[in-house]
């Protein structure tokens, strides 16, 4: 398992939980890897939650944000 894959893990644990994640090596996510799982897994919703509810939001580009969104 990858690192964005355990991130993904981390993000819907988050979500689901209503708890904030807290992501310190956001540089290491894979965006387009991440969206691809989420889509593949019908669960970007849930990961734009936890993203939205996360220490990185700022630093996700707004590209990538509004891919989640959808």
């Amino acid at each position: 398992m990858n690192y964005t894959q355990k991130t993904l893990i981390d993000i819907l644990n988050a979500s689901i939980h209503k708890k904030k994640v807290n992501i310190q090596l956001y540089n290491e996510i894979n965006w387009d890897e991440m969206l691809k799982l989420s889509v593949e897994h019908n669960v970007t919703s849930l990961v734009y939650y936890g993203l939205k509810n996360s220490n990185l939001i700022e630093n996700i580009p707004s590209d990538i944000i509004n891919d989640f969104k959808k």
